[in-house]
């Protein structure tokens, strides 16, 4: 099923709501973020480390939570 989100002029509109990027070296963190993001019709990408956030970058990105403490890896 494909999310749905109301356009700025009141309409529904089919798809992602925005892309966020999520920048945690915890899985459980990564995973939780992930869901929930998901559930709200947001396209979520997650990366556990400095090389996954890069990749990720490639494609526009609306969002990133990140986070400040991310251990090297």
């Amino acid at each position: 099923m494909t999310p749905a989100h109301e356009a700025r002029d009141g309409s529904r509109v089919a798809g992602p709501v925005g892309r966020i990027l999520v920048i945690d070296d915890e899985p459980t963190i990564r995973t939780v973020l992930t869901h929930v993001l998901d559930a709200w019709g947001y396209a979520v990408q997650a990366a556990g480390t400095e090389a996954e956030a890069l990749a990720a970058a490639s494609q526009p990105i609306d969002l990133v939570i990140l986070d400040i403490s991310l251990r090297g890896g």
